[in-house]
């Protein structure tokens, strides 16, 4: 958009023009309005306080005297965790207000879709931002910067404390605290009223709202030998965590577990409906047409994958799988287990190589006596392979044999 431009939209608009302020973590949805941009909710202790006043306030007297009574068994109040509410932009809305209103809109993003927080987006670009591609977690106690250019309309720096980041897969990293920025380009509408034009894909959530409005849970692919059931920790939104679990196991290992685990989801296999159902603790997967081809073996691994992926859950216990809305038989049994039990330990280096201690007796387990130069070690869980590091080189012991690979940046 050309300079001319933005200066007439501005002198429509009359305002702060550019400058840099800091935008409250929480507040009324759309930030829209000179009081809203600066109103912030109440939170936490606060929030019960206000609730806990405004329900007294209601009561008129409370009994100071009388019998005392049972109360119902059914009384009780299930614990639930709070969630953002968003508005969609105001008319007349300047560039830093409408990205202001898309930040408070991508914390509610998790519970409506990210449906208010595409109102905010240009028509071009509204239908194909992804907001799962990644999760950029900020910093509760500090607010986003939101910095107009002083030279170019509908240009917005924003700015967080990056303390954490969900990637493409679901996995979660914890990061130290580091400065990010992100450059957000917005145009006018045929309305005359600012859009967000460009930005990443991906959200930008505070803490708080990160760990309210998202789950971890493992997913289990099945071992390469068909013995064990491999965990794989991600993070999925709360209000959709069965659904977008059972895509991601659908989608298969991802690369950096190749040659640990296997895959016997038929190819072309997908849920056959938007979202997996949960009723009465029970999900139901419903899937294509292809799984109907799957072995008795296939079908009882994918069941015995799904179960112990999807009953980590808290509101699943059980699972049962579909083909195009028909109830798929599973008669075998895969036989594959989730926790095998640890190794007795504590192992380490010693004179000769690896040693373990178990009831106060020490034991030469891997003895080499290059094992006994290694840096550093791991043992497999059947306590006779282990892999060492020496001199920038990974060694493999197994067997008697030893196996030098070289370690490529």
């Amino acid at each position: 958009m050309s300079g001319d431009l933005g200066a007439a939209a501005r002198e429509r608009r009359p305002g702060r023009g550019a400058g840099v302020r800091a935008w409250p973590q929480r507040g009324s949805a759309g930030g829209l309005g000179a009081a809203g941009r600066h109103r912030r909710l109440v939170g936490g202790a606060g929030l019960a306080a206000a609730v806990t006043l405004a329900a007294l306030a209601g009561c008129g007297d409370l009994p100071r005297s009388g019998s005392v009574h049972a109360g119902r068994e059914d009384a009780a109040v299930e614990q639930r965790y709070i969630q953002a509410a968003a508005a969609g932009p105001a008319a007349g809305a300047s560039p830093d207000q409408i990205v202001e209103g898309f930040l408070q809109a991508m914390m509610a993003g998790a519970t409506d879709d990210f449906k208010v927080a595409r109102s905010y987006l240009a028509d071009e670009i509204a239908g194909t931002w992804d907001p799962s591609a990644q999760v950029t977690v900020y910093q509760s106690g500090e607010a986003p910067v939101v910095a107009e250019s002083a030279t170019q309309a509908g240009r917005i720096t924003l700015t967080v404390t990056q303390v954490g980041r969900v990637d493409e897969v679901g996995r979660y990293g914890v990061l130290a605290p580091t400065s990010r920025s992100e450059t957000l380009e917005l145009t006018e509408n045929d309305s005359a009223e600012w859009r967000i034009a460009e930005l990443p894909d991906g959200t930008v959530i505070p803490e708080d709202v990160f760990r309210g409005d998202y789950v971890a849970a493992p997913l289990y692919f099945p071992s390469a030998n068909a013995q064990y059931l491999v965990p794989d920790r991600r993070v999925f939104p709360r209000q959709s965590a069965a659904t977008e679990a059972a895509k991601q196991f659908l989608a298969g290992p991802p690369a950096y577990l190749t040659g640990a685990v296997g895959s016997v989801v038929p190819a072309g296999t997908r849920l056959a409906t938007d979202a997996v159902k949960v009723t009465d603790s029970v999900a139901t997967v419903n899937l294509t047409s292809p799984m109907a081809r799957a072995s008795e073996t296939a079908r009882a691994t994918v069941l015995a994958c799904l179960t112990e992926t999807l009953t980590q859950l808290p509101d699943v216990r059980s699972v049962a799988l579909e083909v195009e809305g028909a109830p798929l038989a599973v008669t075998a049994s895969a036989g594959l287990t989730a926790n095998p039990p640890a190794l007795a330990g504590p192992f380490y280096l010693g004179d000769g190589g690896v040693w373990r201690y178990e009831n106060g007796t020490a034991t030469p387990i891997g003895a080499t006596e290059a094992a006994s130069s290694w840096e550093s070690f791991a043992v497999d869980h059947t306590g006779q392979r282990f892999a060492g590091l020496r001199d920038g080189h990974v060694e493999v012991l197994a067997g008697g044999e030893l196996m030098v690979w070289e370690l490529i940046d």
